[in-house]
């Protein structure tokens, strides 16, 4: 299950299991859509173990956390451990959307680092 979050639950959030991920996306951005595919496809599969959520960078109250993130490019992906984050894959477009079918092997790796 992919967590719709605002900017209340964000913090919370990032810490809510040993590993998290969250999808800074736009409705408008069809390569978000890529991402948000196959972020259903595995969310079931890591559902005990990594927590997955989203981020409509269109609403106002995100635009801080993003700049606070050096989020520029979307779709970009933000990955948390221990609530610590480890790294951001974020556009251009393309390399994000090719990241997108690496995400099972990028949880894997943060997976085996516990």
């Amino acid at each position: 299950m992919i967590v719709p979050l605002n900017i209340d639950t964000y913090p919370a959030f990032t810490r809510s299991k040993p590993v998290v991920l969250v999808h800074f996306r736009a409705s408008w951005n069809r390569y978000d859509d890529i991402v948000k595919e196959k972020l259903q496809e595995i969310a079931p599969a890591c559902r005990e173990t990594v927590a997955i959520g989203s981020v409509d960078v269109d609403l106002e109250e995100f635009w801080q956390l993003a700049s606070d993130h050096k989020i520029t490019n979307i779709p970009a992906l933000v990955y948390y451990t221990n609530g610590e984050r480890p790294a951001i894959a974020s556009g251009p477009c393309h390399k994000v959307v090719i990241g997108a079918h690496n995400i099972e092997k990028n949880l894997k790796h943060l997976l085996n680092c516990f």
